[in-house]
């Protein structure tokens, strides 16, 4: 058996009209070869597919759209990349200061030293 990594596709779907959000997951599976990791992945996908009532009352559902990748994990040691997405944000800046809080919140919620706060 081997690991692999894939990414499983919703889309978020609000009182049955199709929204413009997905819902993007990253997932490890352990398989016996690329094309048993992908229908492991899509397997998983169509399990986790969900309906539920939302804050407003509102009917939500997570409908599984695909399988959109799937990559071998040669080995699992510290640090190894196993997936990288190029962003191109059209408000740079505003998507920088928004990973940045993101991160220093993240710091600030684990309580982890005052020295890691990220610049």
């Amino acid at each position: 058996m081997a690991w692999y990594v894939s990414k499983i596709v919703f889309r978020i779907v609000i009182n049955d009209q199709p929204s413009s959000q997905f819902d993007e997951q990253i997932r490890l599976i352990e398989a016996s070869s690329i094309d048993d990791a992908f229908t492991k992945a899509q397997e998983i996908g169509v399990k986790e597919q969900d309906c539920f009532e939302g804050l407003h009352k509102q009917e939500l559902k997570w409908v599984y759209i695909g399988t959109s990748h799937i990559h071998a994990l040669n080995s699992l040691s510290h640090g190894e990349q196993f997936f990288s997405l190029t962003k191109d944000a059209d408000e740079a800046d505003s998507y920088a200061n928004f990973i940045r809080s993101r991160s220093n919140t993240y710091v600030r919620n684990k309580k982890l030293s005052s020295h890691y706060q990220l610049v």
